[in-house]
C-alpha cells in the first residue's frame, strides 16, 4: 500500500476489499504500536509513522472507489508517500 508505482482501478472489486482489509490490519496494528511507544519500546515510533501511512493510503483507496464522480475503470495513482503527509 505504500508503493508510489501502485494503480488502483476505480470499481475493481478485489482491490477495494484489499484495501478494507489493511485499512482494518493496519488499525489494529497501529493501535498496537502506540501503546508501545507509550511504553517507550525500541523501535516502536517506526511502526507507529509507517502504520499511519498505510492507513492514510488505504483510506484514500476507499475514497476512490466511493467517488461517484470517477468512472468505474479508471486507473489512478496515489501521490507519493510524501505528498499525503502533508
Amino acid at each position: 500500500m505504500t508503493c508510489t508505482d501502485h494503480l488502483i482501478e476505480k470499481g475493481n472489486t478485489a482491490q477495494r476489499v484489499r484495501a478494507e482489509s489493511m485499512l482494518s490490519e493496519s488499525q489494529q496494528i497501529l493501535a498496537l504500536a502506540e501503546d508501545e511507544c507509550a511504553d517507550e519500546s525500541y523501535g516502536a515510533s517506526n511502526w507507529v509513522e509507517y502504520h499511519k501511512l498505510v492507513v492514510r493510503r488505504a483510506a484514500a483507496v476507499l475514497d476512490l472507489h466511493s467517488d461517484d464522480g470517477i468512472p468505474d475503470g479508471t486507473l489512478i495513482q496515489l501521490p507519493g508517500a510524501s505528498a499525503q503527509s502533508k
